[in-house]
């Protein structure tokens, strides 16, 4: 299952794309513009993992707000 992490971080500048980039099952980490600062991709298993991604990504010091969204359909040029 992929699943899109939306995230702000608590103070501009932080180590939050570092430290998330460090949890097992994120694949890709971006800094961007606009009402987050983060947009970060993982793959989890199942959704016992799901909810242990969870829970690693609320611990994080970092990290003032999130939203996770599961990938419904993925196309590519």
């Amino acid at each position: 299952m992929r699943v899109v992490i939306f995230a702000r971080e608590k103070r501009p500048e932080s180590l939050a794309p570092e430290s998330l980039s460090k949890i097992e099952g994120i694949t890709e980490v971006l800094e961007v513009t606009g009402k987050d600062d983060i947009i970060a991709m993982a793959d989890v298993l199942s959704g016992d993992e799901l909810k242990w991604l969870e829970n690693q990504l609320r611990s994080e010091p970092w990290i003032e707000s999130l939203e996770v969204a599961i990938v419904k359909a993925e196309r590519r040029k």
